[in-house]
């Protein structure tokens, strides 16, 4: 439990602790030199999951029926909900110097393959409104939730039990959404049955997150092929997106690949299958008295065979 590990790295009880919410690394640096900061850099982000299909017509077909979700189904209805929510906000509330906004699933560690030529949709509630608008979502009634067809858009937002960060960013989302007409409630589920959940597509709107592995392949988040290919827990399909893909991680010379992998990011960044919040970092807390420590995009142990204690 979070706050008890924070309490004996501070009581010196423990030598390593780790991840430290970026809400306490300040006090740590100010009230305890004997423990030192490190930062593990941009291999982690979170992301809203907004369920691409009607996942209930595709499990009772047994995985054949494939049908655009009644609320996001639409990519201009995803852009605008991106564009709906201060993602700023959030990295600026919570993460502080240990997080900026994302926009797709390419770490900007990897500076051979992220495109830096892409800017995150920004935040422009009356904007979201006008996509909105134009996808035939408005409030008939005056009730002010907006509706299409007698549907009024509303939806449950879930993520997972006892995460602060997620909790925090799940307050945003409702505050912004429900400002343009759109009611969420939001549930925090326990741990497993969570990511149980998610991967069974049993959410319409999740917040959940992906560390990414130090080799470029999102096949398993990102392939049509929603049967093999669980971890695509919001059901998108893209044919440009499999070719992409399949053409980044077949090409050996790494500037020939890095270009594949800039236009994958280009398609996701119009797509919007999810809305990309942020990357961050996570944070390390070392005692002083543990020597030749080593953070890196390996990890927090990484050489730890070279660690010794005065």
């Amino acid at each position: 439990e979070y706050t008890t590990r924070l309490a004996s790295l501070k009581a010196g009880e423990v030598d390593v602790m780790y991840p430290v919410n970026p809400a306490d690394a300040a006090e740590i640096r100010r009230v305890h030199p004997e423990l030192q900061l490190n930062r593990m850099r941009g291999r982690y982000y979170d992301y809203i999951g907004w369920q691409n299909i009607d996942a209930k017509a595709w499990h009772e077909s047994g995985s054949k029926i494939i049908k655009p979700h009644r609320f996001f189904g639409s990519s201009i209805v995803r852009r605008a909900l991106t564009m709906a929510i201060n993602r700023q906000e959030i990295v600026d509330g919570f993460l502080g110097e240990f997080g900026q906004l994302a926009f797709g699933p390419i770490s900007p560690v990897f500076r051979w393959a992220y495109n830096d030529a892409i800017k995150p949709w920004p935040f422009d509630p009356p904007t979201a409104k006008r996509l909105l608008l134009a996808e035939g979502w408005q409030d008939s009634d005056g009730d002010g939730i907006l509706d299409k067809d007698h549907l009024k858009f509303e939806f449950e937002m879930y993520y997972d039990a006892g995460n602060d960060r997620r909790e925090f960013a799940a307050l945003v989302i409702k505050k912004n959404l429900e400002a343009i007409g759109i009611h969420v409630e939001i549930r925090s589920v326990e741990t497993n049955v969570f990511y149980d959940n998610e991967l069974k597509k049993n959410y319409d709107a999740f917040i959940s997150g992906v560390g990414v592995p130090l080799q470029i392949d999102p096949t398993s988040e990102w392939n049509s092929d929603l049967i093999k290919n669980s971890y695509n827990d919001i059901s998108y399909q893209s044919k440009v997106v499999d070719d992409l893909i399949e053409m980044g991680k077949q090409t050996m010379n790494q500037d020939s690949s890095g270009h594949y992998w800039r236009k994958f990011q280009t398609v996701l960044h119009e797509d919007q299958p999810v809305t990309f919040l942020y990357w961050r970092d996570e944070i390390i807390a070392y005692r002083s008295s543990i020597m030749n420590t080593h953070t890196s995009l390996l990890g927090e142990i990484d050489k730890f065979w070279l660690w010794q204690k005065n």
